[in-house]
């Protein structure tokens, strides 16, 4: 597994680092890079402070598409069968084409999303500043369900069939 592709949110992963490390490529965005990077089938997604989502080719660090959001992208993405999923400041939820950016939807909650999105068995859950808790449909972005937890920040993994949430308020 790649960081951020499995839903345990762990970094395991099936490749080694070969000492000492040497540049290999390098890619410029207009803004600091906000959030982790995932790496699926040989293209790293990752949000910038200049509003975009950027799929980058891993072997030759070119641009293979960007796509922007109305504000700032602090929220991990998240890959499930061919779409990318990642929130915003700008309250939304959205899900692109993995392969060529292409929105697919985007669903609004009523404040940031800055917790990285969880997609699993076609449902997305997403914690927004809101202090609520959303269940969405992976394919249309529908509400399935949403619950208020009265806390800020939820983390959400999945551990042997069960929806796991780690809850954070800020001091």
């Amino acid at each position: 597994y790649e960081y951020g592709k499995n839903n345990q949110r762990n970094s395991i992963n099936d490749f080694n680092l070969n000492f000492p490390l040497t540049k290999e490529w390098e890619f410029e965005t207009y803004g600091d890079i906000t959030t982790d990077l995932i790496q699926v089938d040989g293209t790293l997604y990752f949000g910038s402070a200049d509003n975009f989502l950027y799929a980058v080719n891993s072997e030759t660090g070119k641009l293979v598409w960007k796509k922007a959001a109305q504000n700032e992208i602090g929220s991990t993405p998240s890959y499930y069968k061919g779409a990318v999923y990642f929130g915003s400041d700008d309250n939304g939820v959205y899900a692109l084409n993995a392969t060529n950016g292409e929105t697919l939807w985007v669903s609004a909650t009523d404040n940031s999303v800055m917790t990285s999105p969880l997609v699993y068995n076609g449902t997305v859950y997403v914690s927004s500043t809101d202090q609520t808790m959303y269940a969405l449909n992976a394919t249309d972005g529908e509400l399935i369900w949403g619950t208020r937890l009265e806390i800020v920040y939820v983390l959400v993994s999945v551990i042997f069939e069960l929806l796991l949430l780690s809850l954070a308020q800020p001091k």
